[in-house]
């Protein structure tokens, strides 16, 4: 199940594919479970919405632009 985490003076939203790593995120980046509020998000569990840290293998490596010829 996904969750969604508000901040509850800025109202910044952030989904997680579960309470775990909702929770986690709160705990190393979000202040403390204080700041935030916590509930379930409608959808499919959200992969894109992960902080980068949270994403196995951490951030996505940037894609060149440049293509090689050879």
């Amino acid at each position: 199940m996904a969750y969604k985490i508000t901040h509850r003076t800025t109202g910044k939203e952030l989904r997680f594919p579960n309470r775990t790593a909702a929770e986690s995120y709160i705990e190393r980046h979000g202040g403390g479970l204080g700041n935030w509020d916590i509930t379930t998000a409608p959808g499919r569990d959200p992969a894109w919405g992960l902080p980068a840290a949270m994403l196995p293998g951490g951030a996505p490596k940037p894609r060149s632009s440049r293509r090689t010829h050879g």
